[in-house]
């Protein structure tokens, strides 16, 4: 039964002059882990020692966390061993990494205790209950020593528990649920400015650690109804398509509740906070891509991109019955292989629904700047926008004379690039179509769809 320690695959090597290093990368057993590590990603001995504390833990009341009846009549080890490995295991669990003994310090005290050996041990006919027994007292220790022990560190296994059913909905083989606020809450650094990674009227979008994923805080100054948060929350479950982003799940949490008089009468309302947790996808958004002609992105990467979101559109409009109502470059994200996948869904209607107004720059149809309409086709007019820029790099409308001149100029200039002139053209041409101040003249996303597919059979 001699002990031997081993998986080291999740350990990390430490420069002598080191006692301390960070990481974001959180792996363990739940339980196991030093508060520090989960609060500040921080890892060191004194880390390990934590953990070690937990294992004694573990020994010395067992599974169950109680001791067994039987104890009393088979104790064959030291009361005062016992003691001693009450009294380390509870310092190694010690909130505090500095008020926990060194590894060193531990083997000198149980050496000491192995000099303790033939001690009168109590009487195995003393009474169990009897408050002056020493063998009583260390049963009443060791039953009080899990509550004050699990009492530090619970809210962490907690949490661990809670990243876990987040890293199994990552992976696919766990559907979008609810996500814990103190989950959300410590991935994002408490909402830090830090690990903000944007701020517009939809909202605040926070970096996680642990696990990267993307966090948008809804506006608190919004009144949200929360039947409709709901709606927009199932319609973004249901929403599964490789050119949409991944909606991983959602918290809606309580933070306050005051009395307000409304007609009279005193009621308790909530401030909620209200947040979306979704997949990080490391290209970032359209915008931070586009260039004209001469430069940037190939033409190939542009054409994909165009079909990817028009694919993803037409998903959102035929299958899901979803309009977009704020589509442009920064509610298009890029993944690693620059795949575009649609964001913000959803959320806009929400603002809408709350009568608060979005500004509507650039990109929006003119039926819904002026008279607030919503439609599948004013989709159709921001994205007949998008791909002009994507094309040109610019919102003008151009002259498809002039583009092909400068692409064909850019082709010249490349072995790399196959002339896709009638790409471009077609492109063009179905982005000027989408722009008819006529909504009715404007195509539907899956007749977009067709024309391009037609692109790639002739191909």
């Amino acid at each position: 039964m001699e002990p031997k320690i081993t998986d080291f695959g999740l350990s990390r090597c430490i420069d002598e002059n080191q006692s301390t290093i960070f990481t974001t990368n959180l792996r363990g057993t739940p339980g196991y882990i030093a508060p520090e590590f989960i609060d500040k990603q921080k890892i060191s001995f004194k880390s390990d020692i934590f953990s070690l504390g937990i294992i004694m833990t573990r020994l010395l009341i067992g599974s169950n966390e109680s001791i067994a009846e039987n104890w009393h009549e088979s104790l064959h080890v030291e009361c005062q061993q016992m003691k001693i490995c009450i009294e380390i295991a509870q310092i190694c669990a010690a909130y505090d990494p500095s008020k926990r003994p060194t590894i060193a310090d531990i083997i000198l005290k149980l050496n000491k205790t192995e000099t303790m050996v033939h001690k009168v041990l109590p009487d195995v006919n003393e009474p169990r209950n009897d408050p002056k027994s020493s063998l009583h007292q260390v049963v009443k220790r060791f039953r009080a020593l899990p509550t004050q022990t699990l009492h530090e560190y619970s809210r962490f296994t907690k949490m661990y528990e809670d990243l876990n059913v987040l890293e199994r909905i990552l992976e696919g083989s766990e559907e979008p649920s609810i996500l814990s606020y103190p989950l959300l809450q410590s991935i994002t650094g408490n909402f830090s400015t830090e690990r903000r990674i944007g701020r517009n009227e939809l909202g605040e979008h926070f970096k996680g650690i642990f696990r990267i994923v993307v966090v948008t805080r809804l506006p608190q100054s919004v009144s949200i109804n929360d039947g409709m948060f709901h709606r927009q929350i199932g319609k973004m479950m249901m929403a599964q398509h490789q050119n949409i982003i991944r909606f991983l799940g959602y918290c809606s949490y309580a933070t306050e509740e005051k009395n307000v008089v409304i007609d009279g009468k005193v009621i308790t309302a909530e401030k909620r906070e209200r947040l979306l947790c979704f997949e990080h996808l490391s290209k970032g958004n359209l915008s931070k891509h586009l260039s004209d002609e001469l430069s940037g992105l190939e033409w190939h990467m542009r054409y994909q991109i165009i079909k990817g979101i028009c694919e993803g559109l037409c998903y959102l409009h035929k299958e899901k019955d979803i309009i977009h109502m704020d589509l442009k470059p920064a509610s298009i994200l890029l993944d690693v292989h620059m795949v575009p996948k649609i964001t913000g869904f959803g959320i806009p209607e929400l603002i809408i629904m709350s009568n608060q107004r979005l500004p509507r720059l650039g990109y929006s149809a003119p039926e819904s700047m002026f008279e607030g309409v919503a439609s599948r086709k004013a989709d159709i007019y921001s994205v007949g926008i998008i791909i002009i820029e994507l094309v040109t790099g610019s919102k003008k409308k151009p002259s498809i004379t002039n583009v092909l001149q400068r692409w064909e100029q850019r082709w010249k200039g490349s072995s790399k690039c196959t002339p896709s002139g009638h790409q471009v053209a077609k492109c063009l041409e179905l982005a000027q179509s989408c722009l008819h101040k006529d909504p009715n003249r404007r195509p539907f996303a899956w007749d977009i769809v067709t024309e391009l597919s037609k692109l790639d059979n002739e191909d």
